[in-house]
């Protein structure tokens, strides 16, 4: 087309006459359905007003015809440059100007119902590559975009990993499952979406791409041709605190179970592709502990690692996200878990860097008690848990009757040898002799209902006590994650398949009924039930909660935390999920069952529930 002059000077037309181009020059651009019918009604009139209308509205018999092609200039130089896709074929002015129409004058809901319907239904194996199937899922975006539909970022990433039904998209929790709320309140999930989708999901980073959108639970199922999977799972003995492991590293700890993973897997750590760490006290020695972590354990110094802190379910996480970069393509094999060294966690003296004056009075933190402070609601964690057995009806008695259980169970899975297979010896210095430390160093399996009894409870009128609440504990835990190529590819041997997971939130002071949201949620997004579920593991934060979460999922207690918990074995903060995840996918295949279901409510009234199977 002939170059168009958009200067104030007069413009020569066939017509033997001139006109202004500020007849024209001031419309304001085509934006999309929201301004067409103004656009259109303006830029008809200055085409009427400069002779050109009839080229547009008859058509131009002529190729190449002067006015057609001013007229084709014109319409194409009042439109944004992000609906040139509309415009750029078109042979001239009449196209053109139809073209649009075609695009904004049908925009009821006939047109929108099309195109979302074609969006939703846009199938993966119909594209060679995963960069053509990403174009046009973000056509058919803009298409409804230009209409007034607006497809949010994490809808269109919830798409990109769809496959018709075989992937459940995100979406409200709504009620128990009773139809009920149980007088809790939940707080939405606040949506982490920053920038395009698009952009998330095609960069290899480290950026999350399964968005959580503004609702109050938030769910995945990987679909089963997208398999991920556990092909090695190991964890370290948990230590007490301040016990044989406090002056180990926490990036030491998960550096041995890595490696032990690795050669568990039979997987080189030149194939990891990304590395996922939680993580809740970075503090306690040194920010990089997640990337010194990886390079401990062999990873090569040219992959990403993403530290993070869920606080109880930063382990869980941590899984999910390395799950969630094998589904978008930017990993085939990714480790993933938890760390933490507890004992290490420093005091804090405030005010001190510039300076104080003699005789300030200066303040000392204790960063890991006001980790068990939530400042918002203005309640330690241990009264949240009160909280909730008190609104329930749990009893001191049945408090005991559990952690007493959980000590039970994990002294006659010990005897039986049943945590050698997920567990690897940390090496330790005990009066300046090198020991291997095997067994976790925290359980009391000799404590009896009596002596539970007599521990006076944390807070006045609760029933919660140190002998019914888990354990604050060092340790580590990692998974290894592969999908379909990997195994084929490097002939590896999967344990154990990621079927889904959830992540909800309910009001702070409500903090230990979480899981059940979350739970509910995963299983009906699955659409499976909780009698499905052959194990069930709810994390032992404290004994009351465990009980209240069991209760309203109405799992019978031989299927719960069967070999113990938190309680007995301890809660090193990040790295509790792996652990979990650990015993759940060797549990599995020692007793030969098919599904298992794992959980834990997180500070802050937050959650999240992962679900595996055996393959």
């Amino acid at each position: 087309m002939s170059e168009v002059n958009r200067s104030n000077a007069p413009t020569p037309l066939a017509h033997g006459h001139t006109v202004s181009t500020s007849s024209w020059s001031s419309i304001e651009k085509l934006e999309g359905a929201k301004n067409y019918y103004t656009w259109k009604f303006q830029l008809k009139m200055s085409l009427i007003h400069d002779g050109l209308w009839n080229v547009v509205e008859e058509g131009s018999t002529q190729p190449g015809e002067t006015n057609d092609q001013r007229a084709l200039a014109r319409i194409c130089l009042s439109v944004r440059s992000n609906l040139f896709q509309y415009v750029r074929n078109a042979r001239n002015a009449s196209e053109a100007w139809k073209s649009l129409a075609d695009v904004f004058e049908d925009s009821g809901l006939v047109r929108r119902g099309l195109l979302l319907r074609q969006l939703h239904r846009v199938d993966y194996s119909n594209y060679t590559c995963m960069s053509d199937y990403i174009e046009a899922i973000m056509t058919l975006v803009q298409q409804l975009a230009d209409i007034g539909k607006i497809i949010e970022d994490s809808e269109v990433a919830e798409i990109l990993l769809n496959e018709e039904d075989e992937y459940c998209s995100v979406s409200e929790y709504d009620s128990f499952s009773d139809g009920s709320t149980n007088g809790i309140e939940r707080s939405p999930v606040v949506g982490s979406a920053s920038g395009e989708a698009v952009n998330a999901l095609t960069s290899p980073s480290q950026a999350a791409v399964y968005r959580e959108r503004s609702v109050r639970s938030t769910r995945g199922v990987p679909p089963k041709r997208f398999g991920v999977y556990i092909v090695a799972a190991k964890r370290t003995p948990f230590g007490k605190f301040g016990g044989l492991l406090r002056d180990v590293l926490a990036e030491d700890l998960f550096a041995i179970a890595a490696t032990a993973a690795l050669r568990a897997g039979n997987v080189a750590a030149e194939l990891v592709d990304t590395v996922n760490i939680g993580q809740a006290s970075p503090v306690s020695q040194s920010g990089l502990s997640p990337r010194h972590a990886a390079l401990k354990a062999g990873i090569p110094s040219d992959r990403p690692v993403l530290g993070m802190n869920r606080l109880s379910g930063s382990g869980f996480h941590a899984i999910i996200c390395g799950a969630q970069e094998i589904l978008i393509g930017s990993a085939q094999i990714s480790l993933a878990g938890g760390m933490e060294n507890v004992s290490s966690i420093p005091f804090l003296i405030r005010d001190v860097r510039f300076g104080i004056p003699l005789g300030k009075y200066f303040k000392v933190d204790d960063l890991l008690h006001m980790g068990f402070f939530d400042s918002y609601c203005n309640l330690f964690l241990v009264q949240t848990a009160d909280i909730v057995a008190a609104k329930y009806g749990v009893t001191r008695e049945e408090t005991d009757e559990f952690a007493l259980r959980s000590q039970q169970r994990w002294k006659l899975a010990d005897a039986a040898g049943i945590f050698n297979e997920e567990q690897v010896p940390v090496p330790v210095t005990l009066k300046n002799r090198e020991i291997l430390m095997t067994k976790d160093e925290y359980p009391q399996p000799d404590s009896t209902l009596e002596n539970l009894s007599k521990l006076q409870p944390i807070f006045q009128g609760g029933v919660t006590t140190p002998g019914n609440s888990s354990g604050v504990n060092d340790g580590a835990g990692a998974v290894i994650l592969a999908n379909d190529e990997a195994l084929k590819t490097h002939n590896l041997k999967p344990l154990a398949r990621l079927v889904g997971w959830s992540c909800s939130a309910v009001d702070p002071t409500m903090m230990g009924i979480a899981a059940v949201p979350a739970v509910q949620n995963l299983l009906d997004c699955t659409g499976l039930t909780i009698d499905d579920m052959d194990l069930v593991e709810i994390h032992e934060t404290y004994a009351a909660t465990t009980v209240v979460c069991a209760r309203q999922l109405a799992v019978d207690v031989d299927r719960i935390n069967v070999n113990g918990g938190a309680i007995a074995i301890g809660h090193a903060f990040g790295a509790s999920g792996a652990r979990i995840m650990s015993h759940l996918t060797h549990e599995l295949r020692r007793r030969r069952l098919k599904r298992a279901l794992a959980t834990t409510s997180i500070a802050g009234g937050q959650s999240v529930a992962v679900m595996i199977e055996t393959v």
